[in-house]
């Protein structure tokens, strides 16, 4: 892992800070691991990346970090991985999410949702019965020319 902060990890320490958790190193190696990936990465892989970086962790920190990361907004976890990806947007939007998931590479794009948008689909679960609670939409992609994924590096 590099020695340098990136703008993700600065952002993130602030607003840990702003939301009363403390920094930590294994906070700042979880911060780290996730900036460095272009994929998300699944809890075993954070601790992997921490490990190879020299740092000292264990998986049920690694869950607890990624699970308060979640909460405030800096990670979000991609159900369809089963792993977490960083937040890179710039404002607070936790109940606004949609994410899609490039079966070709892995990576994965986070978009805003507008209201209009959220509201066809919240509207559209009230009509089945349901009473939504949080709006969060996932997409697995694939690149229109097969083998060109636009999001390869």
């Amino acid at each position: 892992m590099s020695g340098t902060a990136s703008e993700f990890v600065l952002q993130s320490l602030e607003r840990m800070k702003s939301r009363g958790l403390r920094i930590t190193m294994p906070r700042r190696l979880v911060l780290q691991a996730l900036d460095e990936s272009v994929q998300p990465l699944t809890v075993a892989a954070v601790r992997d990346r921490v490990l190879e970086s020299g740092g000292h962790i264990d998986t049920v920190t690694v869950y607890r970090i990624l699970s308060a990361l979640q909460e405030i907004g800096i990670a979000h976890r991609i159900g369809l991985l089963d792993a977490f990806a960083p937040c890179r947007l710039a404002h607070d939007h936790q109940d606004h999410q949609l994410h899609a998931v490039c079966e070709g590479c892995g990576k994965v794009i986070e978009s805003e949702l507008t209201p209009a948008q959220e509201n066809l689909a919240t509207e559209s679960m009230i009509a089945r019965g349901f009473s939504p609670e949080r709006f969060m939409s996932r997409f697995l992609a694939v690149a229109k020319s097969a083998g060109r994924c636009p999001l390869r590096l």
